[in-house]
């Protein structure tokens, strides 16, 4: 069977709910390989209401520093705001600025319905874990990260999104030299 099809042949059978899981021993695009505790399955629109509310009340003078004036710091909040915004209005993935439309397609299920919190990359036919929220971390091996020599803007951006739960939104790919093994409902992966 191939690694896909046990995948979702697995994924398949749990519950479509949120669900605590952990990744053992998962290796990044960096090098690092690090333990994770996740909630998997977390509505991406609860995530964005909760980090709407609290971007909007961020006082932005606390948060200003000689890199970053409060100028920019305001204008990287206001469009923080007009953005998550306009992703609950038009729902995930329509937004104006999205860049990865058409990059991912829903896996079905052997009765043709879609997995939640799965997806597969177009492109490359590796299969995704999505809709997962960061719990816990615990690097084992330090990766290697390039400088990245961002503009203001985007380091205020960065900053803000620290400060809400959508900081803690992602996805892991899911082939078989990325991870030790999953653990979710009592299941291994």
């Amino acid at each position: 069977m191939k690694f896909n099809d046990y995948i979702k042949e697995t994924f398949a059978t749990l519950r479509p709910s949120a669900q605590f899981a952990v990744i053992k021993g998962y290796t990044n695009r960096y090098g690092e390989v690090s333990n994770h505790s996740i909630l998997w399955r977390v509505s991406y629109e609860n995530v964005l209401k909760r980090s709407l509310e609290i971007l909007k009340n961020i006082n932005v003078n606390e948060l200003t520093s000689d890199a970053l004036p409060v100028s920019v710091i305001k204008q990287a909040q206001e469009e923080l705001v007009d953005s998550f915004k306009e992703t609950l209005e038009k729902g995930t993935g329509n937004n104006s600025n999205y860049t990865n439309a058409d990059t991912y397609e829903r896996v079905l299920d052997i009765e043709g319905k879609p997995i939640k919190g799965l997806k597969l990359h177009k492109a490359d036919q590796i299969l995704h874990i999505t809709g997962v929220f960061r719990q816990a971390k615990v690097v084992l091996v330090e990766g290697n990260y390039p400088v990245v020599n961002s503009r203001p803007k985007t380091i205020a951006k960065k900053k803000l999104r620290k400060l809400t739960p959508i900081n803690k939104w992602g996805q892991y790919k899911l082939t078989i030299d990325r991870f030790d093994s999953i653990s979710i409902d009592n299941i291994e992966v």
